[in-house]
């Protein structure tokens, strides 16, 4: 399985706002590895992982798909998604799917942010709104001090009743190379995708 990214991080209660951030673009450098085992995911084999988290409750939260990736380099010109370019959200546990969204695995479906605040943090989510609830997934990274702290989640809020969730991802394994928790190359994508 290929991998631009996997999230796996700590709670982070709040990431909006308190930051003054400008947007940031910098080289898209996608990394390829192989999934340790001990890495659940909801994506299958053929399908690379833009962002992987697993919560306390024994769930997943999986972003899958293939942006345009062919023969280990990106087929993507300026960050433009290939005609044949998809994402998928899940949630659930393996071999038992709750949430796949979309069916259709369109790109249009996704929005995405990338916020940079020199030498102190960087912000990327990816999010999607399904008419009855809008999900957000958030890496936010503090680079202010050594080693840089991460903290990844998703947050979910009702449409009806604004009531927020967040599902906090499970703190990182000490085996997983820190290459692999970046799912800038999907935000930026899905961003040029829109625009």
């Amino acid at each position: 399985m290929k991998i631009v990214g996997v999230l796996a991080g700590l709670s982070v209660l709040s990431v909006g706002g308190a930051y003054a951030m400008d947007s940031h673009t910098g080289p898209l450098l996608p990394f390829e590895g192989v999934v340790p085992p001990a890495i659940k995911t909801l994506c299958s084999e053929k399908e690379t992982v833009y962002f992987n988290c697993e919560t306390g409750r024994k769930t997943i939260i999986s972003l899958c798909g293939d942006l345009g990736e062919r023969e280990g380099e990106f087929a993507i010109n300026e960050h433009a998604p290939s005609s044949d370019a998809w994402l998928q959200y899940r949630y659930g546990t393996v071999g038992h799917i709750e949430l796949a969204y979309p069916e259709d695995r369109r790109l249009s479906a996704f929005e995405s942010e990338e916020h940079f605040a020199r030498y102190t943090s960087a912000l990327t989510s990816v999010s999607f709104d399904t008419g009855d609830a809008q999900y957000d997934l958030m890496d936010l990274t503090v680079l202010e001090v050594e080693p840089n702290e991460r903290f990844t989640n998703l947050d979910v809020i009702d449409g009806r009743t604004g009531v927020q969730v967040e599902f906090a991802c499970r703190a990182p394994r000490d085996d997983i190379e820190s290459e692999l928790y970046d799912m800038t190359t999907a935000a930026r994508v899905i961003h040029s995708a829109r625009h």
